[in-house]
């Protein structure tokens, strides 16, 4: 079946165009762009669908570039765990986000979510 695939197609399109990064407050979070808004609703139905992540924002640029984000630290924890479970192929973003969630939970421990 096709859906076993899908961690591997929604990791080369983040690879390709989306982006790990820091947000202002030090949490991790990811995005993906297109010029496609059907592309990026496609990719919000995944996200909230198959990989059960909630809190997915869309917007358009300026420039009419679409872009699907999110920074909550649940999420960011199935994307590790489902997308980026080992370094293959492009490993910076595989790095990236397992250095900036090492990082932000050494920092953070009275606030990690199970200890919420």
């Amino acid at each position: 079946e096709e859906e076993q695939y899908l961690p591997f197609l929604i990791r080369v399109i983040i690879d390709g165009d989306g982006c790990i990064h820091r947000t202002t407050k030090g949490s991790a979070a990811f995005y993906v762009v297109s010029m496609s808004k059907d592309f990026i609703l496609w990719l919000k139905n995944i996200f909230e669908q198959k990989f059960f992540m909630n809190d997915m924002h869309i917007s358009q640029s300026k420039a009419g570039l679409w872009k699907i984000e999110t920074s909550l630290q649940v999420n960011l924890f199935k994307l590790m765990a489902i997308v980026y479970p080992f370094p293959y192929g492009m490993s910076r973003k595989y790095n990236a986000l397992r250095e900036m969630f090492r990082d932000y939970n050494r920092n953070n421990l009275n606030n990690f979510i199970w200890n919420e």
